[in-house]
């Protein structure tokens, strides 16, 4: 069985747009936030002073699910 290749960087499906994968959730774009939430990897988009340390885990493995997701690959 193949590993599952994680992309270095996103692209969005709808308008092309590609960004690195960000290293901090206060940095990723807005669409990258929405598409962590469309693909129900997280509840909701989180505002910067929501960030507590059990949000920053959770985020920061929903961007790690997010990667391996084909369709948001450059």
């Amino acid at each position: 069985m193949e590993a599952t290749k994680l992309t270095d960087e996103f692209r969005n499906p709808a308008t092309g747009e590609v960004s690195p994968v960000p290293a901090n959730y206060r940095f990723a774009k807005k669409w990258i936030k929405d598409a962590l939430v469309s693909e129900k990897l997280l509840d909701r988009v989180y505002k910067p002073n929501e960030l507590d340390d059990a949000a920053s885990k959770k985020v920061k493995e929903a961007i790690e699910k997010l990667r391996a997701i084909k369709k948001y690959h450059a």
